[in-house]
């Protein structure tokens, strides 16, 4: 997975286990989940855009054979910038 560069993919740097749990370090990404970005009543064709960037980035994934196993809003990110990560 952190080899994975896409502009639609949070990058990750590290998977590791700390405790006797496991974790993942990725980006931080200054911004909100798509979930409540969808709240913000935004207009059809950004979310039609919103949806097209977040499947590019699965695209991508899948193309490496990483499959995201819990896609849904809540676990995409929009950054200020507005772009979409997935």
């Amino acid at each position: 997975m952190a080899r994975l560069s896409h502009a639609n993919l949070v990058p990750i740097f590290e998977l590791g286990e700390w405790a006797g749990r496991r974790f993942l370090a990725m980006e931080l990404v200054d911004g909100s989940t798509l979930t409540d970005w969808l709240h913000r009543h935004p207009s059809v064709d950004e979310v039609v855009g919103a949806f097209l960037e977040a499947a590019r980035g699965l695209q991508a994934a899948h193309l490496a054979e990483v499959v995201h196993r819990d896609f849904k809003p809540a676990n995409v990110l929009v950054g200020r910038d507005g772009r979409v990560r997935v």
